[in-house]
Order: C-alpha cells, then sequence, then structure tokens
C-alpha cells in the first residue's frame, strides 16, 4: 500500500468504521445503506426530514479543480461588497444569476448545480436573496430561491452555508490589487479572498426542492469587513456534486486491494451475500444498494454460466433462506468420460448419474 492509502485505512480504523480485518463494525454504515435505499422522490420530498443526510465523507479531490468555480463567484462577489462599503445597492440581480448560469455550463456534466446566497441585507432591496442554477435535462435554468426559502436557519440541509456563516476568519488571505482605468484614475485595493481551504465539503444530502437528487456541496464564504477592517461574512457561492451516478460497492475488500473509493471503502463488506457466495461488484450501477451479485462459489448452470443471486433482491429480502445454491447444479462432467478431449475444450454437461465425472472446474477452462 501506498502511505496515503494507509493514512486513510488506519483513519476508518481509529474511527471504528472498519476493524483490522477489514469488516464493517459501523452500525451507522447500515443506517446510511438503509436511508439510500429507501425510495426518494419530488412526492415524497417534502415529507423527508432535515436530516436526510448521510453520516459519511466524500473524497473531494476528484472535484477540487470545479470548486475554483465557487471560488472565483465568491471571490469576484466579496472584491465588489468591499468596495461598495460593505452592501450592493447598485448591484444588479441578473449578474448574479449569470454567475451561476455560467459555472454549470461551464462544468456541467460534473456540476449539477450552483448557488449564490447573501447573508441578510447584503442587497438593498431584499432582506435574503438566492440566485440558482441547475442543469435539467439539459437546459440549465436560473431562479431566485430567497423570497420563498430561509437558508439562514441552522438546519442540516442548510449546512454550507451555515457551517461558513459561524467559521473564524481572522487569517483570511488579503491580496492587493491595482485598477488604471483609461482616464488615468488609479484605484489600489486590499481585497479579503477565499482559498479552498475556507470552503465547506458537506455530507451528502437528498436535495429537496432544487435537483431532487443525493448529492453534496461545496461552498465558498463571500467577505465584507467590519469597521475595523476585519473579515465578516457576508454569504456563499457554492457547487453541487449529484451522486445517482457514482457507484456504491459493497463487496469485501481483499488483502491484496489497496484501492480507495470515493466514499473512502466504507461500504465495503455490507452486502448480504449468503456464506456459499461471493459477492462480485456491478459497476455502472449507480448511487444505490445492491449493485453487487452473489456468485455461487462452485455453481454453473449446464450452459456453462455461473449461477448466482440479484443484489437488488437480497438486499429487499427479508427471508435469505430462498437464495440457496444447489448443490445439484455443482458438478459438472464431460459427455465422454474424464480422459476426453471434450473436458479440455470446455464441454461440459450438468451431471444425472452416479457414475458421472464430477469436476468442480471453470466451464470456460482452456
Amino acid at each position: 500500500m501506498t502511505m496515503s492509502v494507509i493514512n486513510r485505512f488506519l483513519y476508518l480504523v481509529i474511527c471504528g468504521i472498519v476493524t483490522a480485518d477489514y469488516h464493517v463494525k459501523n452500525d451507522n454504515i447500515f443506517r446510511v445503506l438503509e436511508k439510500i435505499g429507501t425510495t426518494a422522490s419530488r412526492e415524497t420530498c417534502t415529507s423527508l426530514s432535515p436530516d436526510e443526510e448521510l453520516d459519511i465523507a466524500v473524497d473531494f479531490t476528484k472535484w477540487e479543480e470545479y470548486a475554483d468555480l465557487a471560488i472565483y463567484n465568491s471571490n469576484y462577489l466579496s472584491a465588489q461588497i468591499q468596495k461598495h462599503g460593505g452592501s450592493l445597492e447598485t448591484f444588479h440581480e441578473s449578474l448574479c444569476h449569470d454567475l451561476v448560469t455560467n459555472l454549470v455550463v461551464t462544468a456541467k456534466p460534473e456540476i449539477l448545480s450552483g448557488v449564490v446566497e447573501f447573508a441578510p441585507g447584503v442587497l438593498k432591496n431584499y432582506e435574503l436573496f438566492a440566485a440558482f442554477a441547475v442543469n435539467t435535462n439539459g437546459t440549465v435554468e436560473s431562479v431566485e430561491l430567497g423570497s420563498f426559502y430561509n437558508y439562514t436557519n441552522d438546519s442540516l440541509v442548510n449546512e454550507w452555508y451555515s457551517v461558513l456563516r459561524d467559521q473564524n476568519y481572522e487569517n483570511v488571505a488579503i491580496d492587493r490589487t491595482k485598477t488604471t482605468f483609461r482616464n488615468g484614475t488609479i484605484i489600489e485595493a486590499d481585497i479579503l479572498v477565499a482559498r479552498r481551504d475556507d470552503g465547506h465539503v458537506t455530507k451528502p444530502y437528498y436535495d429537496c426542492g432544487g435537483g431532487y437528487v443525493w448529492m453534496f456541496t461545496y461552498s465558498s464564504p463571500i467577505f465584507g469587513r467590519n469597521r475595523d477592517g476585519s473579515p465578516i461574512f457576508k454569504g456563499v457561492a457554492t457547487i453541487d456534486i449529484e451522486l445517482t451516478d457514482k457507484d456504491i460497492n459493497q463487496c469485501d475488500l481483499g488483502y491484496d486491494d489497496d484501492s480507495v473509493d470515493l466514499f473512502f471503502n466504507v461500504f465495503r463488506g455490507t452486502h448480504k451475500c449468503p456464506i456459499e457466495t461471493t459477492c462480485n461488484f456491478r459497476p455502472g450501477f449507480g448511487f444505490r444498494v445492491g449493485g453487487y451479485i452473489c456468485i455461487c462459489n462452485d455453481g454453473v448452470d449446464y450452459n456453462g454460466n455461473y449461477i448466482g443471486f440479484n443484489g437488488e433482491e437480497v438486499e429487499k429480502a427479508t427471508d435469505l433462506s430462498k437464495f440457496k445454491c444447489e448443490t445439484t447444479h455443482h458438478g459438472y462432467r464431460s459427455a465422454f468420460g474424464s480422459d476426453s478431449n471434450d473436458r479440455q475444450s470446455g464441454t461440459y454437461l450438468p451431471f444425472n448419474s452416479d457414475d458421472a465425472d464430477v469436476y468442480y472446474k471453470d466451464p470456460y477452462m482452456k
């Protein structure tokens, strides 16, 4: 293993998510899987409680470059606020819609949506203002949410806003800028700017009212200045990453497997395959429970296909006893006996007599 993989693994062991033999022991992971397995839709969304957040971490490194789009929006708006005395009285709201629309247009399909949300009173004409853009079936739509949605409360579903609002920014970076206009006027300013580490990555959650999907958010703070020049929180700019097509691997993690998936392997070993079967991962199944096949360890059918059970069905079942490997199909014989060339060519028939030559080999063996 590389050191980075070892460090991640040790982190999971220390946190109690996995044991040293890679077996999942944290009941929280099974609660997470139960939430994911619960069907959520536009129709059921209003009944979802604020804790429809999954208590797992996501490896954000794949999307770090996209975080710069949110940082660009936050720093642009920070500069405007600081240059205009802490508010945006003359700032036209259409520019906010342009910022989030351009973000989604630039980064789709990796980025599902983005938002610019201001703290109360930043815009003169509105107590709250939030420009939200989302990619819907190839069309990027932008709407204003602040007129009907209070994103400033402390609900878990507003984590991307509340965590940054309550953060300490005494060590925020300052960039010196100098602008020379055509008429010769020069304006110099020290602007508070956000870096990647100033932002916040949420846990996965089901988005009710926006994308209506499982997703997670990276948010970057917007800054103003207090009278003494110190930083003051003025809002956030975000990107939203959809999890619909991100696979959940519930199969066991082998001792020689040093790979680390998007969810730091926390789902590995959570399958429900019977003991006489082996879990085979199904890539491309997406952010759903049951993305695997339970393959009978010694069984193939008379066509040479492995006997197995669909992971979706196994996950839904309350009685796993019906998922049993039929031992009468575990053995295969050559139609012409053990010395036949057909054995090496892979021609096998299921045995049906006591004197059959039985083999427990791969029927596709050459």
